[in-house]
């Protein structure tokens, strides 16, 4: 092929579709390629499970890049309408790891060019419920790619060879790998000649690979005619997995698995079809910026910057509003899934799948930094609280601060009970202490 190329005749005749697993050539062993995935290297990708409203469910592939946020494909989270909205239940798994997602950030821009795949916006975030320490994140790779670079996919899904692609009977969720020199990159916008093929009307946001045919460099549709030894496409079911390359002696996560293209109509995982990635360098200001605007402090419900009484509301109104769990979601291999009641990942601040008191005592004690019976907030408990709570006795639909300690919605000798350890910062507070609040409690009764 020419050093540099505007290939017109891809615009007219390419046809592109979501990407979902590797096609590998047809005289290599697939276990070859699922070697190459489970190198340390790659460990940070992982899969995604999700259910949109009126569509089912799906999966994707996603990248731990922090320890609480993952890059994925736009159209993996997009929803019904290219912005997020009804998708729910999205959960990430990786190195034996199961997260819920507590928000999940497809780019503005593919909505905006009507989730166009060759714009080159099909990037996306996620925001895992809890952290995860024991996986390495994938490092972010912050320079330009270059032709005839190595570069290796990675991610779940179908699997097939170049001579049938994808098996569409085989099972999803096993990590693969391939190894594509890098071909091509989209001529929008181009400032100049790389030695890349461009292809005309695709973004410049966009880079492709093809996958050669052994013995038929004929068959090559752009860049060396020559497959690499592990050469593969990605397909039905690798959509928002890695491409990575060398950089800095150690592999860094250049692109987004985001589509497949091919000029015969059908862009199965065979010979001759392209693989579009979205690249990760023209984001990097959005990715950084989204995380850290977008990353909520745990226990803060009202999203005002600050934790105090409206949120351990909040969570007192989340124990009676459990969080649903549809009973014939597909299984995730190797783990089992609690199907039914279970946490929303927003309120699970242990990580334990179960939004309860445990819940609580992190948020007052561990968040807050206080403890119970300190309904002003003010860091003790003391005659304050107790006039508040006395004033209160008795009252249902009771709130935090007017002295609702277990979230059961009344004032009552429970809460009393919560709070009378703590007074005074006192472990055990002298009896006499108590005394005028009881008699205030008893005269209230009588009332």
């Amino acid at each position: 092929m020419h050093a540099y190329t505007t290939t017109s005749l891809l615009v007219a005749t390419l046809t592109a579709s979501s990407s979902l697993a590797i096609s590998i050539r047809d005289d290599r062993s697939e276990i070859s390629h699922i070697q190459l995935a489970e190198q340390a290297d790659y460990d940070a990708v992982g899969e995604i499970f999700a259910t949109v409203a009126g569509l089912g469910t799906s999966a994707c592939s996603a990248t731990l890049i922090t320890d609480q946020w993952a890059l994925t494909a736009a159209h993996c989270i997009d929803g019904n309408d290219l912005r997020g909205n009804g998708v729910s239940h999205l959960r990430f798994l990786v190195e034996g790891q199961l997260r819920y997602v507590k928000q999940w950030i497809p780019h503005p821009q593919w909505a905006d060019t009507d989730g166009s795949f060759t714009a080159g916006y099909d990037i996306g975030l996620i925001q895992l419920s809890t952290p995860i320490t024991s996986v390495e994140p994938a490092p972010l790779f912050e320079q330009r790619v270059t032709p005839g670079q190595e570069s290796v996919a990675v991610g779940y899904g179908i699997p097939g060879t170049g001579s049938t692609g994808t098996d569409q009977s085989a099972d999803f969720g096993t990590k693969r790998a391939a190894v594509n020199s890098i071909d091509a990159m989209g001529a929008e916008n181009f400032p100049f000649p790389l030695g890349f093929t461009l292809i005309e009307d695709w973004s410049s946001n966009i880079i492709a690979t093809d996958f050669d045919e052994p013995g038929n460099p004929d068959a090559s549709s752009i860049g060396s005619p020559f497959p690499l030894n592990l050469e593969g496409a990605i397909t039905s079911g690798d959509s928002g997995g890695a491409l990575f390359v060398t950089s800095n002696n150690q592999q860094q996560l250049a692109a987004v698995n985001s589509f497949s293209a091919s000029f015969d109509d059908d862009p199965d995982g065979s010979y001759s079809d392209l693989s579009g990635f979205s690249r990760v360098w023209p984001h990097l200001d959005w990715i950084g910026y989204t995380i850290l605007t977008e990353s909520e402090a745990p226990g803060d419900y009202t999203s005002d910057g600050r934790i105090d009484d409206a949120d351990i509301d909040f969570l007192f109104a989340e124990f009676n509003n459990p969080y649903i769990t549809p009973a014939n979601q597909f299984t995730i291999p190797n783990i089992e899934l609690v199907l039914g009641t279970i946490a929303d990942p927003r309120y699970d601040l242990t990580g334990d799948n179960k939004t309860n008191h445990a819940d609580l005592h992190f948020l007052v004690n561990d968040l807050i930094g206080t403890t119970f019976g300190d309904l002003d907030l003010d860091g003790t408990v003391n005659l304050v609280d107790l006039s508040t709570l006395a004033e209160n006795f008795g009252a249902t639909d009771a709130s935090w601060s007017q002295g609702d300690a277990d979230g059961n919605g009344t004032v009552d000798l429970i809460d009393l009970s919560m709070l009378a350890p703590n007074f005074d910062t006192s472990p055990v507070p002298e009896p006499a202490t108590l005394l005028p609040l009881l008699a205030i409690l008893a005269t209230r009764r009588r009332a």
